[in-house]
């Protein structure tokens, strides 16, 4: 047994912690071949923030609690509203920062 997950012997340490740029050869080295290595140290810092504990935890947190339908208000009008978790706004946030997604460039 391990002290750190305890009942657990064959099971690995969370992956938590982690940079994520500096722990992946392959995206390295896709991204010195590809000419990015001027992205290198923003990878590195966007490596360590996806990789921190805290990143995990909003993970799980977004994971067990999935996006929520409401097709009508109390009235029985038509909304058609989403409800998203905090914690997938929180994430969201933390890539939109970075220039993923909706086509917005860092550069």
């Amino acid at each position: 047994m391990t002290a750190s997950r305890p009942g657990l012997r064959n099971a690995p340490p969370p992956f938590e912690d982690v940079n994520l740029f500096a722990s992946d050869v392959a995206l390295q080295e896709a991204v010195a071949r590809e000419g990015g290595q001027s992205s290198a140290r923003q990878l590195n810092a966007f490596g360590i923030v996806c990789g921190s504990s805290e990143a995990a935890d909003r993970a799980r947190l977004a994971n067990l609690n999935p996006p929520s339908l409401s097709s009508h208000d109390r009235h029985g009008e038509r909304i058609d509203r989403i409800d998203y978790h905090p914690a997938f706004h929180d994430l969201m946030q933390t890539s939109l920062s970075e220039g993923l997604g909706g086509g917005r460039s860092s550069a």
